[in-house]
């Protein structure tokens, strides 16, 4: 007969090192993260206006409306602009500039399907409305419908051949599909051929260099970005990313400090910078970057909730760490490393039947982790549950073996070797 005893004594390693678990990635671009730039910034100007009115007088109070409405548009103040473009619009319903400018408005305050409306409604008046395409591309990307932005970015290009933003944000658009050459043409053109000062498209190409592991490359882009513009803080980021994953601490931190000092509100900056700290143990410093992201995205940035959960769990704060799991599980319900940790804690507090339940969706979320089948066997040995315990780390191993982590496979089968031999406990 084997002592349960023996077993959690020998689960010991296993579980406290699948427990403690890796600290989230860096914070990049990519399509679940909008922290550094993806999009140009909308334009606003070069509209051409077609106008078919009522009377000469609904054509002065109706350009009234709209001059009144950008100056609320440029002053931030988008109900008050909202009603001014509307006016403007029932004045005459064919002027442009409003519903150009009334598309701005709804894009800002997210209500994608009305300013999809307004910008469709000037290319049905104009066109060859540039911006209209582009601005609608825009906001099909925010959807991440890429087949349509892709399609409105190139209508804007084949209208304007010299449009940035266009090439730019089609860049971005060619990158979340990993399209990487495609993004690449796009960003070269415009510093070849259109505007060698443009911060933006370094900036982007090092993006995909990036995601390339193309370190080098990127580094030589994010530089490039830097020089053309010294308080690009976006770029400091992303350039101490690369020096993070070349190991090169010192120099990611001094990248990261430098943005955070450019934008001292920059979340992304404390996040990354969090996580050089932590691989290093420097934990009190590791905790005051966390709290700083948190407190400049505590509504998005569900990760840095979860980083900070463990290392209060590695300081046995464990209600502390409860608490950030549980905001990083409200925040982002579908991350199963957080039901990990939280589960995790669980067991630490013997409340076994809350750290089943959360292993067990974490398996629903993601069935091919092994730490979340282990940490459930270890669940199971308490509710002497024999065959689950086996069934459990049966599946543990063969994925531990898939994933050629040879070291928990050989600890899990020894456990099993033992349990299938003498199987009561």
């Amino acid at each position: 007969m084997i002592s349960k005893y023996w077993l959690l004594y020998y689960f010991q390693h296993l579980i406290l090192a699948a427990s403690s678990l890796p600290l989230l990635p860096d914070l990049v671009i990519g399509a679940h993260t909008n922290y550094l730039v993806k999009s140009a910034p909308l334009l606003d100007g070069q509209i051409i206006i077609t106008q078919s009115p009522r009377n000469n007088s609904d054509i002065e109070e109706a350009k009234i409306h709209y001059q009144q409405g950008v100056e609320s548009y440029n002053q931030k103040n988008f109900d008050r602009a909202l009603t001014s473009f509307n006016l403007a619009l029932d004045l005459n319903s064919n002027y442009i500039n409003a519903y150009i400018y009334r598309g701005l408005v709804y894009y800002y305050q997210k209500q994608w399907q009305l300013a999809i409306a307004d910008y469709t409604q000037a290319i049905r008046i104009n066109p060859d409305s540039a911006i209209a395409y582009h601005n609608r591309g825009l906001i099909y990307k925010k959807q991440e419908q890429w087949k349509l932005a892709l399609t409105d970015f190139t209508k804007a290009i084949q209208i304007n051949p010299n449009y940035i933003e266009a090439y730019y944000n089609r860049g971005v658009v060619y990158k979340e599909q990993k399209k990487w050459e495609l993004s690449i043409a796009d960003y070269t053109k415009i510093i070849i051929q259109i505007n060698p000062n443009y911060a933006l498209a370094y900036n982007g190409r090092g993006n995909v260099y990036f995601f390339q592991k193309k370190w080098d490359l990127a580094i030589a882009d994010y530089t490039q970005a830097i020089q053309i513009n010294p308080n690009f803080d976006v770029a400091y980021n992303s350039r101490g990313l690369v020096y993070k994953e070349q190991k090169k601490w010192q120099l990611a931190i001094a990248d990261y400090t430098q943005a955070i000092q450019i934008n001292s509100n920059y979340a992304n900056a404390y996040y990354n910078r969090a996580n050089v700290y932590a691989s290093q143990k420097k934990w009190d410093l590791a905790l005051g970057d966390y709290n700083r992201a948190i407190e400049n995205h505590p509504s998005k940035i569900d990760v840095a909730y979860y980083n900070r959960g463990l290392i209060y769990i590695y300081q046995n704060k464990l209600l502390l760490g409860l608490a950030d799991f549980n905001q990083a599980i409200k925040l982002n319900p579908n991350y199963e490393r957080s039901y990990l940790g939280r589960g995790y804690i669980y067991t630490r507090q013997k409340k076994w039947q809350l750290a089943l339940s959360d292993f067990n969706q974490a398996i629903s979320i993601n069935p091919n982790d092994p730490i979340a089948y282990s940490n459930r066997a270890r669940i199971w040995i308490e509710l002497k549950n024999t065959p689950k315990v086996i069934e459990d780390l049966e599946t543990a191993a063969k994925l531990y073996q898939q994933q050629n982590n040879i070291a928990d496979y050989q600890t899990i089968m020894r456990i099993l070797n033992k349990l299938k031999t003498q199987s009561h406990f």
